[in-house]
């Protein structure tokens, strides 16, 4: 996985400059792989799938690329993307919940809210620094 993720990378490097969009896109193969890679690896990693979002935002800011977009169904997989985030955070949030009632139901000492407090923002953080 993490080769997948340094080529991204790559990717994002190159499609940031608007020359090289038009040879990018000429590559079948290329954009067949990262829709694919997408769909496959949406809800497994985060990193990857924003990568490969981000490269193909490049591509959209351009309306004679706007076919590819729609070709490859990212809008499609942008959604299912934003879903998944959004019932993950929903258990995250639950999970948290369910500690602080048992915290204040004197279940779990001071120190184990604190940790799951602690980690909590952690993963939101780490969440909104990959998602924004």
């Amino acid at each position: 996985m993490d080769e997948k993720i340094k080529a991204t990378r790559s990717l994002l490097q190159l499609v940031r400059l608007a020359d090289n969009l038009e040879d990018l896109a000429l590559n079948e193969r290329l954009l067949n792989s990262l829709s694919r890679e997408l769909r496959e690896n949406l809800t497994k990693n985060t990193e990857l799938a924003t990568n490969i979002v981000q490269i193909f935002f490049f591509f959209s800011t351009f309306s004679n690329f706007h076919d590819i977009i729609a070709t490859h169904k990212i809008g499609f997989s942008c959604l299912s993307i934003v879903e998944h985030e959004i019932k993950q955070y929903a258990a995250l949030k639950d999970a948290y919940d369910r500690k602080r009632r048992h915290y204040k139901a004197k279940k779990i000492t001071k120190e184990e809210m604190i940790a799951v407090k602690k980690k909590f923002e952690e993963d939101e953080v780490a969440k909104d620094t990959l998602l924004y």
